[in-house]
């Protein structure tokens, strides 16, 4: 009998700072449970919850393990924090993989630190208030904190953000919901403290890149994805060219203001080396293809078919999702590197360095800034205007849309590349591109979104004249950046 596998101690860091530690287990045949061992507010540390955790699979084991919730409670009895533990068990079975990881976060991170511990009919209009207005609280001390130049970080290392009113209001709808079923099927209460009311929420910032600026995140996360950092290599090409121009090493090191030892170390720099640029594919396939983050993250390699120049994308909203995307001209050459340089048979198209398929949460937070970061150094030296920090993956598929439109494709066929259900939804970017100046890109554009692989929709154009992939040697950078000549 093969031994049981141990349940993982799960920490999360709070707003407040404290962490509360959790843990699923399995207390029966296909049954599993979600429970809360402490917070660290309490002075429980990960040591102690450890042995919690392992003093309750010791009782399951044994058989001695009682389910404080087997008997019908009453709404004085239960608290929310055992309501809602069941209430997120029954609705796991229900839900997507990742809103299940979202109600996680909601509970653990939010609604159980502070309406845990009261009974259900205990919570009322006026406590539901004091949640709403102590996440405001929250809010405005971590603004105060990021003002003052902290970086405060939660369990995984990743930057706090203060909450938006659409968050804040997220977890009151979820709250409801929870409550909801305590009157409807329960009936554990006889009303929902939760009422109607909602932060004001500001319209959703819809925004979409022009040509050259995509063409400039492509650029950045190939040169991102380098074993040195893209200054280093541009200190390294003044050095080489300082030698091939006959210059000595001590010659080079005043000029670029650097130590002797270092100056040495840019000229064994080797300037022809490139590492593989999944940040790059990535960004192709989101900007030229418009995939929703998570069918980028669901595409398999077996998915890319570039014989036949089709994108398989299996859809993750609606019927309409599940399409195959024509791959344009650049694109293809893309993932023709791409796949010669990582040689994967199968799998997910973008793994993550341990090998596992990547989430929308690792192209938000993982892919994205550092390549903005990078692409708007660079266009700050040249004196362009700066990408928007605040883009997402969905930034880029609006992209791919609105370029579509611009390169004269038909809404019709703008929707079903980018498998809209409804019309509308690409009738309200194209409203959006149609009055724009691609005037100064034109050139940017065409590169983007030539199709030469026959059966376009849109009747022939004149391709033009003068566009080219740039070869390393060509480059500024020397990380086969693209350039319009």
């Amino acid at each position: 009998m093969a031994r049981p596998r141990r349940a993982k101690l799960k920490e999360d860091r709070l707003n407040d700072e404290s962490t509360v530690f959790s843990a699923e287990l399995t207390v029966a045949a296909g049954e599993r449970r979600h429970i809360t061992l402490g917070y660290s507010r309490e002075g429980l540390d990960r040591e102690a919850a450890l042995r919690r955790l392992r003093q309750e699979e010791a009782k399951i084991a044994l058989g001695q393990w009682a389910d404080k919730r087997a008997s019908k409670p009453t709404g004085k009895e239960v608290t929310f924090e055992v309501y809602a533990s069941d209430w997120f068990a029954a609705k796991s079975r229900e839900v997507s993989e990742s809103t299940r990881d979202e109600l996680r976060g909601q509970l653990t991170k939010h609604l159980i630190p502070f309406f845990g511990r009261y009974p259900m009919r205990e919570i009322d209009r006026k406590l539901v208030k004091e949640f709403r207005t102590s996440k405001l609280a929250q809010r405005e001390r971590l603004a105060e904190r990021l003002a003052a130049g902290e970086r405060p970080v939660d369990a995984r290392r990743q930057p706090l953000k203060p909450l938006s009113n659409a968050s804040i209001n997220k977890l009151l709808r979820t709250t409801s919901a929870i409550f909801d079923e305590a009157v409807e099927e329960d009936e554990l209460i006889d009303a929902n403290p939760v009422g109607k009311k909602r932060l004001k929420q500001a319209p959703p910032k819809r925004t979409w890149l022009m040509p050259d600026e995509l063409l400039d995140l492509l650029e950045a996360a190939e040169r991102v994805d380098q074993r040195h950092k893209p200054q280093t290599i541009e200190r390294a090409r003044e050095v080489h060219a300082i030698l091939a121009r006959g210059g000595t090493l001590a010659h080079a090191a005043q000029t670029i203001g650097r130590a002797y030892a270092t100056t040495q170390r840019l000229a064994e720099i080797d300037l022809a080396h490139r590492n593989p640029s999944p940040r790059r594919a990535i960004i192709a396939t989101l900007g030229l293809s418009g995939p929703r983050a998570s069918e980028c993250c669901a595409l398999d390699v077996s998915d890319v078919d570039l014989a036949n120049r089709r994108l398989t994308i299996a859809g993750t909203k609606t019927d309409a999702a599940a399409r195959k995307v024509k791959i344009v001209d650049l694109l293809r050459q893309e993932l023709l590197r791409y796949k010669l340089d990582v040689q994967l048979a199968e799998g997910p198209l973008y793994p993550t360095a341990t090998g596992r398929r990547r989430t929308k949460d690792n192209l938000r937070q993982r892919v994205l800034p550092a390549v903005v970061r990078e692409a708007n150094r660079v266009r700050r030296k040249r004196g362009a205007p700066p990408i928007r920090e605040d883009i997402t993956p969905h930034t880029l598929r609006r992209t791919f849309i609105s370029l579509l439109i611009a390169h004269r494709r038909d809404v019709p066929f703008a929707q079903r590349q980018a498998g809209h259900k409804d019309p509308r939804v690409t009738l309200r970017i194209y409203t959006e591109v149609i009055d724009t100046d691609f005037g100064p890109t034109a050139e940017i554009l065409e590169l983007l979104m030539a199709y030469s692989g026959g059966d376009e929709t849109p009747a022939k154009r004149d391709t033009q004249p003068g566009l080219r992939v740039t070869t390393p040697n060509e480059t500024e950078s020397g990380l086969h950046d693209l350039h319009v000549r």
